[in-house]
């Protein structure tokens, strides 16, 4: 009986995450991951049944965690009694950012497949369930207070937000990527109330 070794399913994770990184789930090849693994492709298989599973063990808990930080937040601010006042809504937003930053630190690349290059994948959904998260977020506390003629801003605002973590993601220049993330969560929300 062959044991299967952590240091081979690392460098099979590894090469899968480039691989999706650079093609997309759907144009990914578990030959070139095993290749880039520095394996013969019989063995990816000892390891992953196809290449779904490799995807869920590569990207699974990371969209765990985003899940989860965004269910959290939206009990919370649901669970807030008062309107959303400007003191209120930077702890929330700051608490949402610090959470978000915690669960993409060192998984930035994991990120980005999922909300950039899951076509196809069990997850191919992971970008508009994050966008809706954040619109109801948004509509929940701000339909109260903002006059708005078409709440279809709120889905503006969402999907504008999560395409600029797409857009720090992807950047492979020397930016804080955090310190951007974060000034990108003021800008976009604080003090909504009175600019919408």
């Amino acid at each position: 009986m062959q044991f299967l070794k952590d240091d081979i399913k690392n460098d099979i994770i590894k090469a899968a995450l480039a691989e999706f990184s650079e093609k997309g789930y759907r144009d990914s090849s578990m030959r070139v991951i095993a290749a880039h693994a520095g394996i013969v492709m019989g063995t990816i298989y000892r390891y992953f049944d196809n290449k779904e599973a490799l995807f869920r063990n590569a990207v699974g808990s990371v969209y765990d965690r985003i899940a989860g930080i965004t269910s959290k937040i939206q009990v919370e601010i649901e669970a807030a009694k008062d309107p959303w006042e400007d003191e209120q809504a930077q702890i929330l937003i700051r608490r949402f950012y610090n959470q978000m930053l915690e669960a993409f630190s060192g998984h930035g690349k994991e990120l980005l497949i999922l909300l950039d290059k899951s076509v196809c994948s069990p997850y191919e959904n992971t970008r508009q369930e994050l966008i809706a998260r954040i619109q109801n977020i948004l509509e929940e506390r701000l339909s109260k207070e903002v006059k708005t003629s078409d709440p279809f801003i709120f889905y503006v605002l969402a999907s504008a937000f999560v395409e600029g973590v797409c857009v720090v993601l992807r950047d492979t220049g020397s930016h804080d990527r955090e310190a951007v993330i974060g000034s990108l969560c003021s800008i976009m929300f604080c003090q909504i109330s009175k600019r919408i």
